[in-house]
């Protein structure tokens, strides 16, 4: 893994693949290992796929801001010019939680991006747009300059699949207030039988790396087509606890 770019609020890495596809994973806060942040879906994006193993590039948010401060700017500066390196093709924008919303606020902002996938994805956390978001409040109150206030309005220059646990309450307004905007090609799935840890479960039972190669790899796909395809990586989405693909259209 090579770091790219590490100052005291941001981190890019990354490592090369032997594809002409490079996947832009954005951390989340990073609860899971005592407060550490790590380069998220590392260990999925090692493997290859029907189309051989993406160049990963990692972006951290050192000071959990979701990626506001000041920082988007040198992301897309950076990023853009691994990618010119590195000659990718396709780029695929990925994230959980906060780096969702992430992928989804900066994701279009890539050449090449085609398509952008987030696993619990908050549409904001500015206070005055989302009344009803009370997590996190220790890194939210940091925020100073909000360079990327709302996601709802971005990402409709790329195609995007954004998953929700049904058994988060606030996750669902997420998801309603994305769905909301309309836009024809942003796809949102409810899943039922999970909560905001839905990556965490989509791994437990074998459907994540399925779920990402498809996303990932696939030039077309469908809403209903992701649903079958994670289901046969351990027949937990779309099948034994239901995934529900919806328009936002």
């Amino acid at each position: 893994m090579r770091v790219e770019f590490e100052d005291d609020r941001l981190r890019i890495s990354h490592g090369e693949g032997d594809a002409d596809t490079a996947v832009i994973a954005f951390a989340g806060v990073g609860l899971a290992l005592g407060g550490i942040q790590i380069e998220e879906f590392s260990s999925s994006l090692s493997r290859a796929g029907q189309g051989g193993r993406p160049s990963a590039i990692f972006v951290i948010d050192k000071r959990r801001r979701w990626y506001n401060d000041g920082i988007a700017t040198p992301i897309v500066e950076v990023v853009n010019g691994v990618l010119a390196r590195l000659g990718a093709r396709r780029v695929v924008a990925l994230g959980n939680s906060m780096g969702g919303f992430g992928a989804v606020a900066l994701g279009p902002r890539f050449p090449g991006c085609v398509r952008v996938v987030g696993f619990s994805p908050q549409s904001s956390v500015r206070a005055d747009l989302v009344p009803f978001e009370a997590r996190w409040p220790e890194w939210r109150a940091g925020i100073a300059q909000w360079d990327l206030p709302d996601a709802v309005a971005l990402g409709d220059a790329a195609e995007s699949h954004l998953f929700f646990g049904r058994g988060d309450r606030l996750d669902m307004q997420h998801a309603a207030r994305f769905a909301a905007a309309g836009l024809p090609f942003r796809h949102i799935y409810r899943v039922a039988g999970t909560d905001h840890d839905l990556v965490r479960d989509l791994k437990r039972r074998g459907a994540l790396s399925p779920l990402l190669e498809a996303l990932i790899w696939a030039e077309k796909l469908e809403p209903e087509v992701v649903a079958r395809i994670a289901a046969r990586g351990g027949s937990w989405l779309g099948r034994k606890f239901g995934a529900h693909p919806l328009r936002s259209t």
